[in-house]
């Protein structure tokens, strides 16, 4: 709310006529859960909603005093995962928290996308666990600049290429071309956009549980969508879309903070932060507890 963003409601199922225009019914491969309603019609349980939210914005005639428009909401998603583990780190359903923003041009576009970055940045600091931001494909979704948010932990999927000194990466999915020494290690240039006078790029390869991504998507969608302006000229409208997966930042945080022995969750995520255990009735310690009394 304090970045102007409005909670919405999108339905679980969606045509796959709508996924079919946007050609993401073929690129998302078996992830994609699909069905046939009564009807013989084929629907889509929707892992996200770029082409549900593209469609019912465009019925709305937008013009440049409408934006920027900020729409998010909080639910289940699904995708078929290949190897489903680790409780609902990895599951055919989890929580999503999924932003879809629409500006009137690149510029303010970009300038959208760094507020929406603050904004998670600032939710992962509150959340209290260890994270790292990192440059990412923008893969099936599309786009023109891809984030990842990851929490670093040894069951992580993700293989990513880190500076702990420039505090920058990128996911390895990226970096194919980069040339390997004879440690495994990347011996590729440092993406570091500035690395400052004098410091010395410690770089190494770290596993890490994706909790957070966001896209500059520019006009993949409006313009499948005539996403159009109705004022100043037309134009598509510029968009970005924005998750965070609340069920596997919850899960990955008690996986890294957690010992062999404790369960320890972040502070900002915990049920509760004291637990008053009471003796149990007849015992010597609730004898004890009525001397106190």
């Amino acid at each position: 709310e304090e970045l102007d963003c409005q909670k919405i409601v999108l339905p679980h199922i969606t045509p796959a006529k709508l996924w079919e225009k946007s050609e993401r019914i073929n690129s998302m491969g078996p992830e994609l859960i699909t069905f046939y309603d009564r009807n013989k019609k084929k629907m889509i349980l929707s892992p996200t909603h770029e082409e549900s939210i593209t469609n019912m914005v465009s019925l709305y005639g937008l013009s440049t005093k409408d934006l920027p428009l900020r729409l998010y909401q909080i639910g289940s998603k699904f995708r078929g995962e290949m190897r489903a583990k680790f409780g609902m780190i990895r599951a055919n359903e989890f929580i999503m928290k999924d932003l879809y923003t629409f500006d009137k041009d690149l510029q303010h576009a970009k300038e959208t996308y760094h507020q929406i970055s603050e904004g998670y940045t600032r939710i992962l600091d509150r959340v209290g666990v260890p994270y790292q931001r990192v440059e990412g494909d923008t893969g099936a979704m599309g786009g023109s600049i891809s984030h990842e948010y990851h929490i670093p932990a040894g069951i992580g999927q993700d293989e990513l290429l880190w500076c702990s000194t420039c505090n920058s990466g990128r996911n390895s999915e990226l970096n194919q071309e980069g040339e390997e020494g004879e440690s495994g290690e990347d011996s590729s240039t440092c993406w570091a956009e500035d690395k400052g006078a004098g410091l010395k790029c410690q770089k190494e390869i770290t596993k890490g549980i994706e909790v957070g991504h966001t896209f500059l998507l520019g006009t993949k969608y409006s313009k499948v969508f005539n996403l159009n302006l109705s004022s100043s000229g037309g134009g598509l409208v510029e968009m970005g879309c924005y998750g965070i997966g609340v069920s596997r930042l919850l899960s990955a945080g008690v996986e890294v903070l957690s010992t062999s022995t404790e369960l320890r969750w972040p502070p900002l995520l915990a049920p509760f932060t004291v637990a008053i255990l009471t003796p149990k009735p007849g015992s010597k310690d609730e004898a004890g507890l009525n001397l106190l009394q």
